[in-house]
């Protein structure tokens, strides 16, 4: 018998569950992105760095924050300021931004699919040296709750990403989010207050294999 209560309804969309072989070229680039972007030295946009910020903050519903630069994620100036403000670590400030690209990513990529470009991106030089650096930075500031990494393989990763789904109605969250990867990644935002540092002047990073770890210094002589 026909079943007319079907009539009309659009056939369910697969999802994408395997890469096209000209993506799986382009995995690769993307990490190489990134990987450059995480290990800049150049100076940040200052003026692009505070209105990304502050456009952040009122997407996640919060008053603007005062903005103070730094030259460095100074220790004893983010400890004062842990004491008295809530710290928001970017997992929490960025959420609502995080979502609305998850979700469209989930409409269009299988779940397997996502875990494994996922892993891809995260399980890289990208993420390796910036747990050390704030598990350095934490027992210096004496916090007791830990700070987010940098996670620039997050943002390798939803770049990646966008060329499966329709980009433009996340094109808004995706500029704010890739502009706060790119000139706000060593901020720290409180409650009312950011405090955005510059990159580092120099990075040296052990060769693959060789014992050592990342060190950082930064233009008024602090290193880590």
């Amino acid at each position: 018998m026909l079943d007319l209560s079907r009539i009309g309804e659009t056939p369910k969309k697969e999802k994408l569950t395997v890469l096209a072989a000209e993506d799986q070229k382009q995995l690769s680039k993307m990490r190489s992105k990134w990987q450059k972007i995480a290990q800049s030295t150049d100076r940040i946009n200052r003026p692009r760095a505070e209105k990304t910020i502050q456009a952040i903050y009122a997407y996640a519903n919060k008053p603007k924050p005062e903005i103070i630069f730094f030259d460095s994620p100074h220790p004893p100036a983010i400890a004062h300021f842990s004491n008295q403000k809530q710290l928001y670590t970017p997992s929490y400030l960025l959420r609502k931004l995080r979502y609305k690209l998850n979700k469209a990513i989930r409409q269009e990529v299988a779940r397997s699919l996502r875990i494994e470009l996922h892993d891809y991106f995260l399980e890289t030089p990208l993420c390796e040296f910036s747990t050390v650096l704030y598990e350095d930075l934490e027992a210096q500031m004496g916090l007791t709750e830990p700070i987010a990494k940098l996670e620039m393989g997050m943002y390798a990763y939803y770049e990646f990403m966008r060329r499966f789904i329709d980009p433009k109605p996340v094109e808004a969250e995706w500029k704010l989010l890739q502009t706060w990867a790119k000139e706000g990644q060593w901020s720290f935002a409180f409650e009312d207050l950011c405090l955005i540092c510059d990159r580092p002047t120099e990075i040296v990073i052990p060769k693959a294999g060789k014992p050592g770890t990342v060190m950082l210094k930064f233009a008024d002589g602090v290193s880590f």
